[in-house]
């Protein structure tokens, strides 16, 4: 996903929720902003964002508002996907005990209105995660994000420094953060000519999981095909199969392997890549 700013969105949908108690994390991560309900809505052209949001005054009752660009691109998109939309509600239907549809919006302020209605007072459970370009600001927080992931290609200060230098090889680099301003994961690939290396990918290990790392993904193929470049390789540990789960839900296929690549512990490296 690029780090583009959106058209405002003018259409909310407005769900409320009381899920299990026991299942109020599972809950949490399905219907937040990187959950299964967000992942599925992408698939719809004209989809926004989600929020989830708790109820301050009433403790395990929550509202998830869908932000789309207008009403038809949703009903266009329920139309298209009609069986998984289905299968979707059925699948997170043992989380919840009860669920109720508020109502349509088309402003924040309306929104506010709406939830004032129900007696509610909201606060956002999941912070959004927003991908930009990254910023020579962030390279200490990219530092601790690769300190903390003990998979992360461990880097210098001063190789951080060179992504921001016009003299050095053309790199780019983006990061994600929630609204909270928190750095949650990065990329980092380099240009050469009309290829680009993917040199190294993070998300920090409470984060992995909530597709945090496929947004990075599209926002670096994206930004690649900017360039003009036609290719993008990458190459990973063999065991490493969360990681070779991203890059083939990204397009990635394997292109070749190097034996006894790796070292501590010895492993082969599988080629990657992707015909952009």
């Amino acid at each position: 996903m690029s780090a583009q700013p959106k058209p405002q969105p003018g259409f909310i949908i407005i769900w409320e929720f009381r899920p299990q108690p026991e299942k109020r994390r599972e809950f949490e991560e399905a219907y937040g902003p990187e959950g299964n309900w967000a992942r599925f809505f992408r698939r719809g052209h004209g989809y926004v964002r989600t929020e989830l949001h708790a109820d301050t005054k009433s403790p395990g009752r929550y509202f998830t508002l869908d932000f789309w660009e207008s009403r038809a691109e949703f009903e266009t998109f329920k139309q298209s996907y009609s069986e998984e939309y289905k299968a979707m509600d059925a699948k997170c239907e043992s989380l919840t005990m009860e669920e109720k549809f508020l109502g349509f919006c088309h402003t924040r302020e309306q929104v506010r209105a709406l939830l004032s209605a129900y007696g509610a007072e909201i606060s956002e459970v999941v912070p959004q995660t927003v991908v930009r370009a990254a910023t020579q600001a962030d390279i200490q927080t990219m530092l601790l994000l690769q300190q903390a992931t003990p998979s992360a290609a461990h880097w210098s200060e001063k190789t951080y420094q060179e992504i921001f230098d016009p003299l050095a090889p053309t790199r780019l680099a983006f990061v994600a953060q929630n609204t909270a301003g928190t750095l949650l994961g990065f990329v980092v690939a380099r240009l050469s000519g009309d290829e680009c290396e993917l040199e190294s990918i993070v998300v920090t290990p409470r984060q992995q999981g909530r597709g945090i790392g496929h947004r990075l993904l599209r926002a670096l193929i994206d930004a690649a095909r900017a360039k003009k470049a036609g290719r993008m390789f990458l190459e990973v540990r063999d065991s490493k199969f969360a990681a070779r789960t991203l890059y083939e839900r990204s397009g990635f296929v394997i292109a070749g392997r190097r034996s006894s690549y790796y070292g501590a512990p010895q492993e082969d490296a599988l080629l990657y890549e992707l015909k952009l």
